[in-house]
C-alpha cells in the first residue's frame, strides 16, 4: 500500500492526535475531538431518562454505519476521537449527530469510513452542515477484500 501511494506521489502523513485530522488530510482547521458535548451528552441524558429496564438496554447506543445502509441522512455535527485500531485507516472516527430522512429521529451516528468521515468533515468545515446523503456499499472491493462505504447523493 505505502509502495503504492509513492507511486501515486501522495505523501501519507501520520495524524498524532484525532484534532490534527483535518489539518493533515487538507491543510484546514481542525474539527474538534469528542468531548462531553454533543452527541456524548446526548447518549449520557438517553440513557439516564429510560423508564424500563427495556428501555435501559438501547437507550443512548450510536449506530454503525452499516446499520443506515441506504436510509436518507442528515449530518448536524461531527466530532472524532481516536480510533482503537493503530495503523489502519484514518485513525480516527467520526461521532455524528444526525436525523433519519424517513422518520425524523435524531441519532448518533460513528463510523471510520473513510469516505464518509472525510466528507463529513470537509462539510463541517466549510460551514455546508447539515449535509443529507445516504451510505451505501461500493459497486466493488478493494485490493485487500473490503468493501468500503460510500457516501450517496439523495
Amino acid at each position: 500500500m505505502a509502495k503504492e501511494n509513492e507511486e501515486a506521489g501522495m505523501e501519507l502523513m501520520p495524524i498524532q492526535a484525532p484534532g490534527e485530522f483535518m489539518l493533515a488530510a487538507t491543510g484546514h482547521g481542525p474539527i474538534p475531538e469528542s468531548d462531553t458535548s454533543g452527541a456524548t451528552r446526548r447518549i449520557r441524558e438517553a440513557i439516564f431518562a429510560v423508564q424500563s429496564p427495556e428501555e435501559l438496554i438501547t437507550a443512548g447506543k450510536a449506530v454503525g454505519a452499516g446499520d443506515v445502509l441506504g436510509v436518507p441522512i442528515e449530518v448536524h455535527d461531527v466530532q472524532l476521537s481516536k480510533s482503537g485500531f493503530e495503523g489502519e485507516g484514518l485513525g480516527v472516527f467520526a461521532i455524528m449527530d444526525c436525523v433519519r430522512g424517513d422518520n425524523g429521529e435524531q441519532f448518533v451516528l460513528t463510523t471510520s469510513a473513510e469516505n464518509v468521515v472525510l466528507r463529513v468533515c470537509v462539510a463541517k468545515d466549510r460551514g455546508w452542515l447539515p449535509l443529507a446523503f445516504k451510505i451505501e456499499k461500493a459497486d466493488r472491493e478493494t485490493a485487500r477484500g473490503f468493501t468500503p462505504y460510500v457516501v450517496r447523493a439523495l
